[in-house]
């Protein structure tokens, strides 16, 4: 591959990068309301993914639920 095909490669992962990050953000604005609904209708459960044990923006998102984390991830590093 060239220097130019290799840019446009890059172009294109960086578009398709931004659409998916464009998605997301409409998605999360959407499911937000749905969580605050549900809670305002008495819903008692909620399942999420596994997430890190120290991932506090992620836990934040459950704050107006009564949270019980029975699934964990956690990472660690190992020098090489």
């Amino acid at each position: 591959m060239s220097f130019l095909d290799h840019l446009e490669e890059l172009r294109w992962h960086i578009i398709r990068s931004f659409v998916a990050v464009f998605v997301m953000a409409i998605l999360a604005f959407i499911f937000k309301e749905f969580v605050l609904s549900a809670n305002k209708l008495g819903f008692e459960v909620a399942e999420s993914n596994p997430e890190l044990e120290l991932n506090n923006r992620v836990q934040s998102m459950w704050d107006g639920l009564e949270v019980e984390q029975h699934k964990k991830r956690r990472a660690y590093i190992k020098e090489l």
